[in-house]
């Protein structure tokens, strides 16, 4: 009988990975799902044996290899069924290491409480919202953890830089944190593109950070796409918009969505002095994303709105940076 994902997650908050062997461990896991795992090749990769590999694994955990592999297959196959329609049931199977659908829908249902059909159809994530300390605790390197409600600034290699960005027509959707849940609403908006046609990589993917998602407890948060026409009405929701011309700072970033949150916030206190908020909103571009990369492999452009500074003057200039002071974004911290 395998532990639930409720139970096993609880179990699982013990504290962060200190032993670097593991988190070697994880991130093997994390980047080679379509493979059986080879838990003496694991263990040789890390220095220990078999058993101490699978001893130190279950206190860590509070579950086994195996099964903690089987999780991390299943929340990817979960996530392929909402958002990859395209993807039949039993490609998602075979990625996820089952021989079989039948095999497959019995796990998944086990796990997930619902069938793969049914999830498809109507997806909950409430489930998978108790893997959230799991997912945080195998990405955060060893003794390197933030504080509780600290997120420390990401230190990062990757380039940032000032340029103008050129207006863009999209189709947009708010998810405004009521009714829905903003996987389902993402998972609507999906649905929106394939039937607009307007998918990757003919239309580039967005989101919009209306509010901070750390200080605002249900965020104002906008799903984007290119368009290169008018929305017509639809039962999504989405509407036509834009994302207008403005000069930005730029930063492309790797990783997951606690990197991306790091990398932000590293970048808004190198500018500051030349944030403009009050204009529009931070927003990131997706170029690969979970679950079609493994989540610490998903590429992002983040784009913060600048003041122009040369097309106003100095004193001009600092009058504009005080208004933006109080601008109306107000969820975004000063």
């Amino acid at each position: 009988m395998p532990v639930h994902p409720t139970s096993a997650y609880t179990a699982m908050t013990m504290g962060p990975i200190t032993d670097p062997r593991l988190l070697q461990v994880v991130n093997y896991l994390n980047c080679h799902l379509d493979k059986k795992p080879d838990t003496a090749r694991i263990a040789k990769l890390c220095g220990l044996s078999k058993a101490s590999l699978h001893r130190q694994f279950s206190y860590q955990f509070g579950i086994g290899l195996q099964t903690l592999m089987r999780i991390i297959r299943l929340r990817r196959a979960a996530w392929q069924l909402a958002f990859r329609p395209g993807q039949s049931i039993t490609e998602i199977a075979l990625q996820a290491q089952f021989d079989s659908t039948e095999g497959f829908a019995r796990a998944f249902k086990r796990y997930c409480r619902q069938t793969p059909l049914d999830f498809r159809k109507t997806p909950s994530f409430e489930v998978w919202q108790h893997m959230q300390p799991l997912i945080e605790q195998m990405r955060t390197a060893p003794n390197a953890q933030p504080r509780a409600g600290h997120r420390a600034p990401l230190k990062s290699s990757e380039p940032h830089g000032v340029e103008h960005f050129s207006s863009i027509a999209i189709a947009l959707s708010v998810h405004r944190g009521a009714g829905l849940s903003l996987m389902q609403h993402v998972a609507q908006f999906i649905a929106w593109r394939r039937t607009a046609g307007q998918v990757p990589p003919k239309s580039r993917t967005f989101t919009v950070f209306y509010e901070d998602p750390y200080r605002v407890a249900s965020p104002r948060t906008g799903l984007a796409a290119s368009v290169d026409s008018p929305v017509a009405d639809n039962r999504y929701g989405v509407e036509y918009s834009t994302l207008p011309a403005m000069y930005v700072a730029k930063q492309p970033v790797t990783g997951d969505e606690r990197k991306v949150s790091q990398a932000m916030q590293a970048l808004m206190l190198t500018y500051h002095s030349q944030l403009a908020l009050e204009f529009h909103p931070p927003f990131v571009e997706r170029l690969a994303w979970y679950p079609d990369v493994p989540a610490q492999s998903a590429k992002h452009i983040i784009y913060l709105p600048l003041v122009n500074p040369s097309s106003v003057s100095e004193g001009a200039s600092a009058a504009l940076r005080a208004r933006v002071s109080h601008r109306s974004f107000s969820g975004w911290p000063e």
